[in-house]
């Protein structure tokens, strides 16, 4: 077997056409599972994308997403200590806030650029794996002006269309087949391919799926005779009836001679009501002279019956539980839609503290499968560097020196000693996260 030769890091400006096999997931298993006396549904990843056309599966995945997306900065660490950006934190409600710390200047700067390239272009596409256990992302690169490789942006691959390829038990890259533009038969390899994994405990390569964990509530909502299906007959056949109409034995006559059954006329006449027509009867009485020979009685409107509305509710809070996500963060009307019912954020905090190992999975795999190789190409060196998440510290802890909580200077001979200095104007206040300045309100 011919070994896998290392690639270099000029070769990560080449066009990325290589090979693969794939990786199909078939199974003979039953569709329940033979363990459970209460038939419990069996999940496969070919039913991924069914699910994911599904309205309430979508929405709890832009759930898991969009904070990941948007509350996630990246900062110099010596930003991480101003009170300023613990301000900034708090009033925005920036969740997840990284500080990199690294002695060469340089290089923190590099890993900054990089991970706010990463979260513009290829956080999304890494993400996929949310919905199919892993994903696979062919890495694209570019030589900026000063001559450094930079990351650019990334390029999904199904799943369906890789396998791994592995060297003395460690991935080293991927292969693709059924994809226009790769090889056959030459593997990707590391850097030029990121395999991000969800749920790592359960399969170390291919993860785990989340929207496995919502497959029984979703089963039971789509399956025939489930939830969907019971409210959709109940309101196709069973809110209205059809109405009745009587019409006399025999035939009639019409225009020409010509005679029709009576039984075919009234047939005609309910399905011209159904279709928004009239109806047109002659005005003739029995032998009692009372009975009108021809009668219609309008359909009349039936009860729902109590529940048949909850039952799918009842589903689809079950799939965001499943999820991970609260029903108190959809639900709620107070602080703009978010936090629990009566006011309290202790669900968001929970959901929003869910969302942060999915962070560091992205952070972690991008650093191991990219960052690192390009900090050693481009700077010719190993450079020890950290990133860590900055937790905002209260208002009390966050003060200034010789102010109180409220941010006024502390009268003498409370706080700390403070020197007279003459006072210096304002400068503009400059956010730590979005660069941009404050207004200076004379503060």
């Amino acid at each position: 077997m011919r070994k896998a030769n290392v690639q270099k890091g000029s070769d990560l400006l080449e066009s990325y056409n290589t090979d693969p096999t794939s990786f199909v997931v078939t199974s003979n298993y039953p569709t329940f599972s033979p363990e459970y006396g209460h038939n419990f549904p069996i999940f496969r990843s070919s039913l991924v994308p069914t699910m994911r056309r599904d309205p309430r599966i979508r929405y709890g995945l832009n759930l898991l997403k969009g904070p990941i997306q948007s509350f996630t900065a990246f900062v110099d660490s010596t930003e991480a200590e101003n009170p300023q950006l613990h301000e900034t934190i708090r009033e925005q409600g920036v969740q997840f806030v990284y500080g990199v710390e690294c002695e060469d200047q340089k290089v923190k700067e590099f890993i900054l650029e990089s991970f706010n390239q990463l979260w513009q272009d290829g956080l999304q596409e890494m993400l996929l794996a949310i919905d199919w256990g892993f994903s696979v992302c062919q890495v694209m690169y570019e030589k900026a002006l000063d001559g450094k490789i930079k990351y650019r942006s990334m390029k999904h691959i199904h799943p369906f269309n890789t396998a791994p390829v592995m060297k003395n038990d460690k991935l080293i890259g991927a292969k693709i087949r059924g994809v226009p533009g790769f090889v056959e038969g030459q593997p990707l390899l590391i850097p030029k391919i990121i395999w991000h994994v969800h749920e790592k405990a359960a399969h170390p390569l291919h993860g785990e799926s989340r929207l496995s964990w919502a497959f029984v509530p979703w089963h039971e909502t789509w399956v025939c005779y489930g939830a969907r299906d019971i409210r959709r007959t109940w309101f196709h056949r069973n809110s209205y009836n059809g109405g009745k109409m009587r019409y006399p034995i025999g035939s009639t006559q019409g225009p020409g001679g010509s005679k029709m059954d009576n039984k075919e006329i009234a047939v005609g006449m309910m399905a011209n009501m159904r279709t928004g027509g009239f109806m047109v009867m002659p005005n003739e009485f029995a032998a009692d002279g009372k009975t009108q020979k021809w009668d219609h009685e309008e359909p009349s409107s039936n009860v729902t019956p109590q529940g048949l509305m909850d039952y799918p509710e009842v589903l689809r809070l079950e799939m965001l539980e499943a999820m991970g996500i609260p029903p108190e963060v959809v639900e709620s009307s107070s602080d703009g839609g978010l936090g629990s019912s009566t006011g309290r954020k202790v669900p968001l905090m929970v959901y929003y503290s869910s969302l942060s190992p999915l962070v560091n999975n992205v952070i972690n795999d991008f650093k191991r499968f990219v960052l690192d190789y390009l900090i050693y190409l481009n700077f010719r060196k190993r450079v020890e560097y950290k990133i860590s998440r900055v937790i905002p510290l209260k208002a009390v802890e966050a003060q200034l020196p010789g102010q109180d909580p409220n941010g006024e200077s502390s009268p003498p001979g409370k706080g700390k000693p403070t020197v007279d200095k003459p006072k210096p104007k304002s400068p503009k206040k400059t956010d730590p996260i979005t660069k941009m300045d404050k207004p200076n309100l004379g503060v």
